[in-house]
């Protein structure tokens, strides 16, 4: 056994030379080492230990070593049996698997390369046969030159075009599914076919794929396989008459109303196809609303996420983008300044009757079984506001809040927004006021618009209604227009009105009808001398009525006055048909004619700028377009001398007209002769006041 030197035995050995003692070798051979493999150690009678593992050995020591193996082997093939020979030392066994790959390797590059010269490449470098990007270039370079020099290059380069414009051909088809459906089941199912494909190359061809999308896709292909569906929620579907009440309670005007602007419309989709369809704004937040649907229809269940997800498009919420909303209510309005201002909500978040809207307020101040007399102050059992309002100063007390700083809308020489800032007992009585007004306010609200709705399911065959309103004047739009213009007034008068009548399958239908005019006056002369031609057109195309009952608002100046109460009792005689007229409260009654002119302004507007040599500049022209653009509306013309005739003939008639004492607490009003009517302060009320209307 050779002697083994000290300093391979020895805790400070060296490693940075060849450990084979039995060969000689320079002085410094510190080049081409290895670690040595335990079979090396004891093919060179060196001893296995902690240390020896650590020591390097040449490569030509090693390959040495290998051969001396291999002859070992060959002599002693013939006389050992196959069992002896799987026994044989540890210096006898074959060089580690790892280290003959990469020899086969290495002498495998080293013929491909031989190849590789007499078809004039390059050949491969062994360092960088690890790298990927160079193997991948590599075996590139390799398949062209084979197939421009060997193969028929049109055969093999058809083909492989052919593949890859199948290829494209299917990534182009899944691309335009995927886009054009809106089922998220369907994406999710097209992207598992692209299991293989990681998160960033399947958004980059597929942006609008979340990465929800894409790992629920490949957790659905590992479990069931491509163009499975995900698992779903085990969640009964909704009946379709439960859909469409949803939709149709956010379309009542009770909750959202027409917004009346050229702008304020939304594009959707009917029956495959785009059209703009005027905006509703939403009254409420979503969650009261909620509310008042299960209150009403608690047997038609529903949860609010899906009650939510219901919304028609066209139903947008305060506050969404276009909805800078006017003329809203005042009196509502200013009580929910007040609310706000004294940060009352927050105030009483822990209490036992926390007080979050001003509906938590109104149902303090009346009976838990609540009567028409509630809301009217003649009720001896409802506590009233007092009891609330002790309350709050209580509350304000407790928490030293001795000034209130809040807005009110007020109205003077104009419609402005206040900041004001009050002692809270000074605020104390202004909400106890606001509160005792808007009890009344919101009631006869609630009760007309249920009478609309009453009114319209038991309409008869022979009855129409007919919602009518001014709509803001159209002011002229020119494309390119000069700066002089911009203080042209030349504007025209656009008063449309909604006809409900049943057909003759027994469903309501609605014909809209628009009056435009060249007379800028909005008062009660003005508006008989609309309906003038509104009768005209139903009798030439509903000429089955007999019997026509009006909707507006309490506007004093064109329709909740002496003047129009006389015209209203003379309806019979005027135009030969019966009539009765209902007013919203002041501020509502925002209905489907505030979309109709909206709809006709915003076209008009829209077909004026296209039309660049030839504009809408009058009345008579934005009649004339109208008529032949807008088949869905009838439109009509009243000019100046028809005002004027107008005034001429009601002159004596209104010199008669009695003012009626409380004409502003009255909602209904309904002829019994050319003198005398029957008014109710609202349309469902029992009890109703005979009242003269002409001397």
């Amino acid at each position: 056994m050779p002697k083994v030197p000290k300093s391979l035995l020895g805790s400070r050995f060296r490693t940075d030379r060849c450990c084979n003692s039995l060969f000689p070798h320079p002085n410094r051979k510190n080049k081409g080492l290895r670690k040595v493999q335990e079979k090396h150690l004891l093919a060179l009678n060196i001893p296995v230990t902690k240390n020896t593992l650590k020591l390097k050995i040449c490569n030509k020591c090693r390959l040495s070593l290998s051969k001396k193996n291999e002859e070992v082997k060959e002599s002693f093939s013939d006389e050992l049996t196959d069992n002896e020979v799987q026994s044989i030392e540890p210096t006898l066994e074959s060089p580690a698997p790892e280290e003959d790959d990469k020899e086969i390797i290495s002498d495998a590059i080293d013929a491909f390369n031989m190849g590789l010269q007499l078809i004039g490449t390059s050949p491969i470098q062994k360092k960088k046969v690890s790298q990927k990007r160079y193997s991948k270039r590599k075996m590139e370079t390799i398949s062209n030159v084979i197939v421009e020099k060997i193969f028929d290059p049109s055969v093999v380069t058809n083909n492989v075009e052919q593949k890859k414009n199948d290829g494209d051909h299917v990534l182009k088809v899944l691309k335009g599914e995927f886009n054009s459906t809106e089922d998220r089941i369907k994406k999710i199912k097209i992207l598992t076919i692209l299991k293989d494909w990681s998160f960033r190359k399947i958004q980059h061809h597929f942006p609008s794929a979340t990465t929800h999308m894409v790992i629920v896709a490949k957790k659905t292909c590992e479990e069931k396989g491509i163009l499975s569906d995900p698992n779903p929620k085990s969640h009964p579907s909704l009946e379709e008459d439960v859909v469409n009440l949803i939709v149709s309670f956010y379309e009542l005007d009770e909750y959202s109303r027409i917004m009346p602007g050229k702008k304020d419309y939304v594009s959707v989709k009917v029956n495959g196809e785009r059209t703009q369809v005027q905006k509703r704004l939403l009254l409420i937040n979503l969650r009261e609303l909620f509310q008042l649907y299960t209150e009403k229809y608690p047997q038609k269940k529903c949860s609010f996420s899906k009650f939510a997800a219901l919304r028609p498009k066209h139903c947008v919420l305060i506050g969404a983008s276009g909805t800078h909303s006017v003329c809203v209510c005042a009196i509502h309005e200013n009580v929910k300044l007040l609310i706000e201002g004294s940060n009352i909500k927050n105030l009483t978040a822990n209490s036992p009757n926390p007080m979050r809207t001003y509906h938590d307020f109104l149902k303090r101040m009346v009976c838990v079984v609540q009567s028409d007399n509630c809301f009217f102050g003649t009720c001896s059992g409802c506590p009233g506001a007092t009891p609330l309002i002790q309350e709050l100063e209580n509350l304000f007390e407790e928490n030293f809040i001795e000034e209130i700083t809040y807005r009110q809308w007020t109205n003077v020489d104009r419609t402005t927004l206040q900041l004001m800032i009050s002692p809270s007992d000074d605020y104390l009585e202004k909400l106890q006021t606001s509160l005792q007004k808007l009890l009344l306010h919101s009631f006869l609200v609630k009760k007309q618009n249920e009478f609309i709705n009453i009114k319209k399911e038991e309409l008869n065959k022979n009855e129409c209604i007919v919602v009518c309103d001014f709509s803001e004047n159209y002011a002229f739009v020119i494309q390119d227009s000069v700066q002089g213009v911009h203080w042209n007034n030349n504007q025209a008068t656009v008063h449309p009105f909604a006809i409900y009548f049943r057909n003759d399958d027994g469903q309501i239908s609605i014909k809209s009808f628009v009056v435009i005019s060249e007379c800028l006056h909005h008062d009660t002369i003005a508006v008989y001398a609309f309906q003038k031609k509104l009768i005209d057109f139903i009798k030439k195309n509903l000429n089955h009525i007999t019997k026509i009952t009006y909707f507006s608002d309490g506007a004093s100046a064109q329709y909740k006055n002496k003047k129009n109460f006389a015209n209203l009792t003379h309806h019979v005689k005027d135009f030969g048909l019966a009539a009765e007229w209902h007013f919203f409260p002041t501020s509502h009654g925002k209905g489907a004619c505030d979309g109709l002119g909206g709809t006709l302004k915003r076209l008009a507007a829209r077909t004026s700028l296209q039309r660049v040599s030839n504009p809408i500049q009058t009345p008579e022209e934005l009649f004339e377009w109208a008529s032949e653009s807008l088949p869905n509306i009838s439109v009509t013309f009243v000019k100046n001398h028809e005002y004027d005739e107008a005034k001429k003939k009601l002159e004596i008639r209104f010199t008669k007209a009695v003012t009626v004492k409380g004409t502003l607490s009255y909602h209904c009003i309904i002829p019994i002769t050319e003198k005398k009517a029957i008014v109710k302060h609202f349309s469902l009320e029992k009890q109703s006041i005979k009242v003269k209307i002409i001397k």
